[in-house]
């Protein structure tokens, strides 16, 4: 994977955490690695790693982004 696609991919994980899930902030959400088209992140005060797809990621900011410019 380019190193640009995992950096955008990054940044879109943690603008979909802010918008999304932003009661999680409060844990420092991580950005850990990409595979197998997920992101796969970890959180203080959580054991292990924790899984979210990139295609939930760009569906989720796409839905989002819709709904703004209605």
């Amino acid at each position: 994977m380019e190193e640009l696609q995992k950096t955008q991919i990054e940044k879109k994980f943690y603008d979909w955490i802010k918008l999304m899930r932003p009661e999680k902030m409060k844990f420092n959400p991580t950005f850990i690695e990409i595979k197998n088209g997920n992101v796969i992140f970890g959180m203080m005060k959580y054991m292990g790693r924790l899984v979210v797809s990139i295609e939930t990621i760009n569906s989720e900011l796409e839905n989002n982004q819709k709904e703004e410019n209605i």
